[in-house]
This record gives structure tokens, C-alpha cells and sequence, in this order.
């Protein structure tokens, strides 16, 4: 059998999270090699990553569009590669206009597929389920989804959100003097997202919102976005995640992976998110969830407020980001959020990961979660 594992993971949070899962593979069977694409993290966990794909992590229909060509030139690539190498398995983190596609061909060739970070199917209408129903797994990592999928004939097992693992806020006061704030001071944390056409339509009206609030207003910029966030808004503050949430009082976050970092951290926030109008009037006809800030999904109720499209503006930011700032509202979203935290299950992600490899691959291992 082939000791290659092919491992495709796209954008910052699934870069992380397959870094992990290849790093807890690699100490239980040092012998497995891995190949593919991804970002920084898997280089240096020692995966051969032969394409970078932070540049092809856009959001929207008509943004998409400009990234075909080199979502194509990869694709042929790594199915060339994967006929020569013939690997064990395949690895497939999220992304998935790239790795359904990816998944397709491995099956096809008769190697198992392990995918994790299930698409967002829930979300849209429930169409196309048939590449899912194909994998040998999907790993979710949101409580609701293993019955979810289960139910629609897809294999499905909950192993806990990686956010568990990978996210530790500062404590509160070495971040804030870390930060040069008051320990009893106010602070707005900005997270503009990960992608770079996410933060050129949300700077703005986020720079607006911090003016309108008058407080200390920090940016937490995504790796390899610190250029452009300083461009965009060069007379405000930059800092990691993990202090600036530390140190927050309340945050302005755009819809994504990002709404659990600020909930683990236990930090209200207003939730907001823009796309161009086009892909805005494809999603109102498709999208059947109710909320789109990952908290309130995973609770099921409307804990933080949501902002969508015109309504991303520096007024309605502020105003909303105001009525956090009450005692009464805080302290209820504050307990909301340990709730969510619960609900993301216990750390070790990676090991229930690489309990579901070692069943694919039978190389031993505790199985979870089996049918």
C-alpha cells in the first residue's frame, strides 16, 4: 500500500486545521508522506504543497469567476500527481468547489476519502447531496451536522470543532496592557475576515463604526492580510486574534469561522457580512437558515445580531454594538456564548481525525462514531 496521503485544504481556518491533523498522523505513523495543496501551516507541518491557494479563497459568484483558470491548472495538476503516486488516501479540509472535485477523482480510482469541515449544505437548498453520500467519511465539526447529514444518507461523525484546539484568548489583563488600555477601559475588536475582497467591502463601514463609537478600536487582521488592512485603514491599531479578543469589550465580525474564535473567547459581537448584489440575489432564493453567525446556529436562537448588505454600515454597526456594551445585554450574550462553547466539544480534534484515518487505512486505531 502507498504511505502517500494526499491532503487538500483551502483558505487560513482549514490550512490550520489540516496542519493539525497532519502533525498528529505524522507521530503515530512517521512513514506516511503527504502531498497537495494548502497554505504556510501544512509547509511547515511537512506536507509537499505544490499549490498555495490563499490567493483562489474568494467569496461570491462573480468573484469566483476570475479564479477559475488557476482552480483549473491546480486541479489537473494534482490529478496528474495522483495517478502517478496512486496515495492511500485522500484528505479533504473544506473548500469545497476544489475538493468535491478532488473527492470525485479519488473515488473514482478507488482511494478512500476522508473529508473534513463538511460543506455548508444545510444551508442551501438541499440539492447535489450525491458527492457526499459517496465519501467513506465526512468529519463535521458542528454539533447539528452529524444528524443532519446522517439523515440524508451521508457518513457522517461529529469530532468537535478544531477552534477548541487552536484558539486561546489572552488573558484579559496582559492583553490589555499588552494593547496600552486601562484595565477598565472599553475596546471594539474589528475582524474584517479572511479574504481579501471580504475586507475590501468591510474596512469601510467597520473604520466608520469605530469612529462613531469613539472607543479604542483594535484590528484583528488574518495572516497574510496585514498589508492590505493597514491600507484600507491605516489609523487604526493591528493585533493578533488571540490578544485582541482577550482584551475586548465587544467586536464587529464578519460571518465565518472567525464568530466561534470570538465565542470561545466569550465576547459579544455584531455579526455582519457583504457579498456583491448578484451573489446576494442567487443566496436569497437558496439559503434556507435563518442566521448566518455560526453561534446562533449552533444554539439554534438569535443570540447575536446579524447584518446583512446595506445594513453593514457604520451607523448600524455602532448602534448595535451599543446596545452590547449594556450590562444586561452583555451579560446575556456572555452566557449564551459559554453555551456554544460547550456545544463545540472537548479538545483532541485531531486525534478522533486520526482515529477515522487509521480505520480508512487500516492501520488500527479507535473507530468512532460508526454505523
Amino acid at each position: 500500500m502507498s504511505d502517500a496521503v494526499l491532503v487538500s485544504a483551502g483558505e487560513v481556518s482549514g490550512d490550520r486545521m489540516a496542519a493539525l491533523v497532519v502533525q498528529e498522523l505524522t507521530r503515530r505513523w512517521p512513514d506516511l508522506q503527504f502531498f497537495g495543496a494548502g497554505g504556510g501551516h501544512l509547509v511547515r507541518a511537512g506536507v509537499e504543497v505544490r499549490h498555495t491557494v490563499d490567493s483562489l479563497a474568494v467569496t461570491g459568484l462573480t468573484e469566483v469567476v476570475s479564479h477559475i483558470p488557476a482552480a483549473l491548472r491546480m486541479l489537473a495538476d494534482l490529478a496528474r500527481q495522483i495517478e502517478r503516486r496512486r496515495p492511500a488516501l485522500g484528505l479533504l479540509v473544506d473548500y469545497p468547489g476544489i475538493n468535491l472535485r478532488l473527492a470525485w477523482l479519488l473515488r473514482r480510482m478507488g482511494i478512500p476519502v476522508l473529508y473534513l469541515g463538511a460543506p455548508q449544505r444545510w444551508a442551501w437548498l438541499e440539492s447535489h447531496m450525491s458527492p457526499l453520500r459517496r465519501l467513506d467519511r465526512l468529519a463535521v465539526t458542528l454539533p447539528f451536522e452529524e444528524q443532519w447529514f446522517r439523515s440524508r444518507g451521508v457518513n457522517a461523525t461529529f469530532v468537535g470543532h478544531p477552534v477548541v484546539d487552536l484558539f486561546r484568548p489572552s488573558p484579559p489583563d496582559i492583553a490589555r496592557e499588552a494593547l496600552g488600555l486601562r484595565a477598565d477601559a472599553a475596546m471594539v475588536a474589528l475582524l474584517p475576515g479572511s479574504r481579501h475582497n471580504e475586507i475590501q467591502r468591510h474596512m469601510p463601514p467597520l473604520t466608520d463604526a469605530a469612529r462613531r463609537l469613539g472607543l479604542p478600536a483594535v484590528v484583528a487582521a488574518a495572516p497574510g492580510c496585514e498589508r492590505l488592512c493597514q491600507r484600507l485603514a491605516p489609523n487604526l491599531r493591528q493585533a493578533a486574534m488571540h490578544s485582541v479578543l482577550g482584551a475586548a469589550t465587544v467586536a464587529l465580525c464578519a460571518s465565518g469561522s472567525a464568530t466561534l474564535e470570538v465565542a470561545c473567547a466569550g465576547v459579544p459581537a455584531v455579526v455582519f457580512y457583504r457579498v456583491s448584489p448578484v451573489t446576494y440575489a442567487v443566496a436569497r432564493r437558496m439559503v434556507q437558515v435563518p442566521w448566518i453567525a455560526l453561534p446562533n446556529l449552533v444554539l439554534q436562537r438569535p443570540l447575536l445580531p446579524e447584518l446583512l448588505q446595506r445594513d453593514v454600515c457604520g451607523e448600524r454597526l455602532a448602534t448595535e454594538a451599543r446596545r452590547l456594551l449594556e450590562r444586561s445585554n452583555g451579560d446575556r450574550v456572555r452566557e449564551g456564548l459559554r453555551q456554544v462553547r460547550q456545544r463545540l466539544g472537548a479538545p483532541g480534534v485531531a486525534g478522533r481525525v486520526a482515529d477515522l484515518v487509521a480505520s480508512l487505512l487500516g492501520r488500527g486505531g479507535k473507530m468512532i462514531g460508526g454505523r
